[in-house]
Order: C-alpha cells, then sequence, then structure tokens
C-alpha cells in the first residue's frame, strides 16, 4: 500500500543505502502504515453513511425530469379570437 501512494520510492530516494537510516525507518513506516490503516478502518463507515444518506436526494435530483408547463387561456370580454389565422370576432 505504502509503495502505491510513492511513500517507498520517497524513503529510497531519502534513505539510499544508508543501512542505520533503514533500520531506524522500518519500524516508523510499519507504525504510520498501522495508524493510517486504523483511521481507514474508523472513517470507512462514517464515509458510507455519508454516501448513503447523500444518494437517495441526488437519484431525484438526477432522474426527475422537469414539470411541463400547462398552457391555458383565460379569455376575457373584449379579447381578439382567431381561428386558422383570420379574426373571427371579439368575445
Amino acid at each position: 500500500m505504502t509503495h502505491n501512494l510513492g511513500i517507498g520510492r520517497t524513503i529510497s530516494l531519502i534513505i539510499g543505502s544508508n543501512l542505520m537510516l533503514w533500520g531506524v525507518g522500518l519500524p516508523i513506516r510499519g507504525l504510520g502504515i498501522l495508524i493510517f490503516s486504523v483511521l481507514a478502518d474508523y472513517t470507512t463507515p462514517l464515509i458510507q453513511r455519508i454516501v448513503l444518506a447523500v444518494l437517495p436526494g441526488l437519484d431525484d435530483v438526477l432522474t426527475t425530469s422537469p414539470k411541463r408547463q400547462v398552457r391555458t387561456w383565460h379569455l376575457n370580454v373584449g379579447d381578439r379570437v382567431r381561428y386558422c389565422g383570420e379574426m373571427v370576432r371579439q368575445i
């Protein structure tokens, strides 16, 4: 896991071929990996709960189509009415 994060390459650049630094760095790396794994185990359920709480709302937003606007005509006395493009009469 640490190699994939780039730490392995960084450590080999810093330590190089110094065996004393390698021996001191090994327990520190082990402790760091342990702390990282405890944090990951602690935060994973929290992240899962947050994602599961957000997904239904996000699903509604992404899948709901906008409501179509319904056309309504409110005719009043005195309005002009057209039929087939010709003025027919006034109401």
